[in-house]
């Protein structure tokens, strides 16, 4: 039998057990935001750029780009206050996820300490996963779906089709953006809207995206 009487174990159990501050939990974030935005937009130092509020940290979207029109739009945010503390929500392309989920979209870790203090103060978030971003709390949602408009409707009115049957499904795809359901797809005018829907999947409003050339859009 192999001897492993020798072998010495070091843990350092004031580590582990160590609390994080919001102070340090927010300087983390933004840290590794650091990282990532200068990752996602090499060419464009004001889109590096993070904006430390009050309730979150405002970024350009690492998913969608942003805006194509100005680099100085910051419309990506990690919530770090109110009902959605640790959650990551963009109003430009509408992704709401986990902040965990939001970092390993992008291949980065959370430190342990980082974990633990998400889990010490905003609950159990990984349970929240797949969750949706609760536009009842501005909005009369069973009144307003009343009015929103059938999205069958919306597509024989502008020639528009599903993403999944298009050209630009896989570019879609390779910027992370699996929401099928929140594009659609132009083929003869080469745009895409991107759709804010209700609860019940019709279509609220939509922001127009034209294409130039095969991997860029403004």
């Amino acid at each position: 039998m192999e001897k492993i009487a020798n072998i010495k174990f070091e843990l350092d159990f004031d580590k582990l057990s160590k609390s994080m501050s919001i102070t340090e939990y927010t300087q983390h974030l933004m840290d590794l935001l650091d990282s990532l935005l200068k990752n996602r937009f090499p060419d464009s130092p004001i889109k590096q750029i993070t904006q430390k509020r009050i309730d979150r940290i405002s970024i350009s979207c690492p998913y969608c780009g942003d805006s194509m029109q100005s680099d100085y739009k910051k419309r990506g945010n990690i919530i770090l206050k109110g009902k959605y503390a640790g959650y990551y929500k963009c109003h430009n392309c509408s992704i709401f996820t986990s902040i965990d989920r939001f970092f390993k979209d992008f291949k980065i870790e959370l430190k342990l300490d980082a974990i633990n203090y998400m889990v010490d103060n905003l609950g159990d978030f990984t349970t929240y996963t797949n969750a949706k971003y609760d536009m009842s709390l501005l909005l009369d949602m069973e009144n307003l779906d009343k009015y929103a408009l059938d999205r069958e409707e919306f597509k024989n009115k502008f020639n528009l089709i599903e993403v999944e049957n298009s050209s630009i499904w896989l570019w879609l795809k390779n910027r992370l953006q699996f929401q099928r359901e929140k594009f659609l797809y132009n083929p003869d005018l080469n745009y895409v809207m991107i759709l804010n829907l209700t609860q019940s999947g019709k279509i609220l409003g939509a922001q127009k995206r034209l294409f130039k050339g095969f991997n860029r859009f403004e």
